[in-house]
């Protein structure tokens, strides 16, 4: 609901696009976009066993990211509880801390506590948590 309303108010926010990673259950990125390489860049995260961060697909995959996100007004909402290992941790960190500094975008990342919130120690970013309770049908429906 939140991306929608966003978008459906270009004047107010100027945002082009919003991305769920990972995509929502049912919804298949095309291989050929910039949802699609985000979401192979977080496969690959997910997966690693590791340091993956100088691995030819991944760099060559990195670098697309950053040439499709040239001009564009973006906000990326990542599922980090998703990221269970520390290794995908640290490469989760590392890829938004470079998008961060490479590139102009927003991300929400989404955690279970505040322990588990990504530290970034120079990136243009700003944190802001914000505890959530269940919400009632009404709060959850559009």
């Amino acid at each position: 609901a939140l991306s929608r309303y966003i978008l459906e108010r270009p004047k107010s926010f100027r945002i082009n696009s919003v991305f769920w990673l990972p995509p929502p259950p049912g919804i298949i990125p095309d291989p050929d976009s910039l949802y699609g390489d985000l979401w192979q860049a977080m496969q690959w995260m997910l997966e690693a066993e590791d340091d993956i961060w100088d691995e030819d697909d991944y760099v060559e995959a990195r670098e697309r990211i950053m040439i499709e996100l040239e001009d564009q007004r973006t906000v990326l909402v990542i599922d980090g509880r998703v990221f269970t290992t520390e290794v995908a941790g640290e490469l989760l960190e590392r890829f938004l801390t470079h998008l961060l500094n490479e590139a102009s975008l927003k991300i929400i990342l989404i955690t279970a506590s505040d322990s588990s919130r990504a530290k970034t120690r120079h990136s243009r970013s700003e944190e802001t948590i914000v505890h959530m309770g269940p919400l009632d049908f009404k709060a959850s429906a559009l």
